[in-house]
């Protein structure tokens, strides 16, 4: 899956999920349990197939957005950004994620998710293989201190994104020096090649980064879901 870019940029290009009346019951994020990655790793005929080292993770924004693991074979401790539409009237419940990439079932129980997904458009049978999800509180982070320290981006066009944002404003992106500045809920990153502005949302452990050229001006949302534009949205993971 090493085309995930490309793949990513024909699902999610135009994807224009409404606004529904009511909120998602899945707004918020859920964490896979260590027991059930464990319970995961002996199962031999599981259709997602990602018995890997970190356990799914999924949080999903009143924007229609999720930031998710799991999405690629190769790198699946990576996270992406992407749409996602979900239809709690029907039954079992339907979740799609970034168009034509995952396709799901869930249902809610007992105050936790159950979840079971297929690659593509085709959505799974039942709950053979599904999978449980807690809730979990994440808290945002502002200001300089949320984004000092090491971040890796995704491996999925092949080449991973550092970087590395120290307390004196000062920065290294991709072996670049340069100069970073916060602005509320903005930054400017000042770079050789070029300056960008950037809005940015960061925890403990991920920083999502919306970029574009700074003669665009600063982003107005975390995703922009107008053509290749979808792209310019990287969730990285913090590494120190």
């Amino acid at each position: 899956m090493r085309a995930f870019p490309v793949i990513l940029l024909a699902a999610c290009a135009g994807q224009a999920y409404p606004d529904t009346v009511d909120p998602s019951p899945l707004l918020g994020a859920w964490k896979m349990t260590p027991e059930d990655l464990a319970a995961r790793r002996e199962v031999t005929a599981d259709p997602w197939e990602f018995a890997s080292a970190c356990v799914l993770e999924m949080e999903f924004f009143e924007d229609g957005t999720v930031e998710t693991n799991w999405v690629n074979r190769e790198h699946p401790c990576d996270f992406v950004r992407m749409p996602f539409k979900d239809d709690a009237g029907r039954t079992p419940k339907s979740l799609e994620v970034g168009g034509a990439i995952q396709s799901c079932i869930w249902e809610i129980e007992q105050g936790a998710l159950r979840l079971a997904c297929d690659q593509g458009t085709i959505l799974p049978r039942d709950f053979l293989y599904a999978l449980r999800l807690a809730p979990v509180r994440t808290r945002e982070v502002r200001g300089a201190e949320a984004l000092v320290g090491r971040w890796r981006g995704p491996a999925f066009g092949g080449q991973v994104g550092i970087i590395d944002v120290s307390a004196d404003g000062s920065l290294r992106w991709d072996d670049v020096r340069g100069r970073i500045e916060i602005r509320g809920q903005t930054v400017d990153v000042t770079v050789p090649d070029g300056a960008r502005k950037c809005r940015y949302r960061a925890t403990a452990e991920r920083l999502t980064l919306h970029c574009r050229p700074a003669e665009e001006g600063y982003p107005i949302a975390m995703f922009d879901r107008g053509g290749a534009n979808v792209l310019r949205t990287t969730v990285f993971r913090r590494v120190d």
